[in-house]
């Protein structure tokens, strides 16, 4: 149903493969950064993906460097299910990833002075493009919190259609009440073997 995570669409998938030939695999990306060049406080929220949630705190020095936060989030990944890393080389940017397509929960974000804000972006299965910057205010009523829900990757050895998303008993077709958003009716394709790179993350995934 609309509003689960990526993972139990995922798993409602997979569930049936053996009588579909079709497997999912979900994930949840989000990529942050801070607007402030020198927060005015440690940047402290509570965080958790598939696991407990947990608060933790960073004093960052510079917007350019988010090690501290990184290592941060990290120290708690065994507790929260959420890693970090950095985007690519750049240290400005983390990119935060629950392995299983839980939803992952940012609750309370402070550290900043008012107007400065804590940007979140959501990330495509393979982190190699984002959405929109959302911006959470530090504790501010209302909007110091960010959800961030996963996505799932269908596979195939054969073709397949996604057909009839459904809410209740109606077929539905808009974004608030299904997953995809223009038709009801989805096609897959099928690669050649001879146009997949399996040089990349990405590519040994396709």
């Amino acid at each position: 149903a609309a509003g689960s995570s990526a993972k139990t669409v995922a798993a409602a998938i997979n569930q049936d493969s053996s009588s579909t030939g079709v497997t999912a695999t979900a994930v949840t990306k989000a990529r942050i950064s801070l607007q402030e060049a020198t927060p005015a406080g440690p940047i402290a929220f509570s965080i958790n993906g598939g696991g407990t949630k947990t608060a933790i705190s960073a004093t960052v020095v510079s917007n350019t460097d988010l090690t501290a936060l990184m290592d941060a989030i990290n120290a708690v990944s065994g507790t929260t299910q959420v890693s970090a890393n950095y985007d690519g080389t750049d240290k400005s940017k983390l990119v935060l990833t629950e392995a299983d397509g839980d939803t992952i929960l940012l609750e309370g974000v402070s550290g900043m002075t008012d107007n400065q804000h804590f940007y979140v972006e959501v990330g495509n299965f393979d982190g190699t493009s984002w959405g929109s910057v959302v911006n959470v205010d530090s504790l501010a009523a209302g909007t110091s919190d960010a959800v961030v829900t996963g996505v799932f990757r269908m596979e195939s050895s054969q073709a397949f259609e996604v057909n009839d998303q459904e809410q209740g008993t109606t077929d539905e077709t808009t974004a608030a009440q299904g997953y995809f958003t223009a038709a009801a009716t989805a096609s897959s394709g099928l690669s050649a073997i001879s146009a997949i790179s399996v040089g990349t993350s990405a590519g040994a995934q396709s």
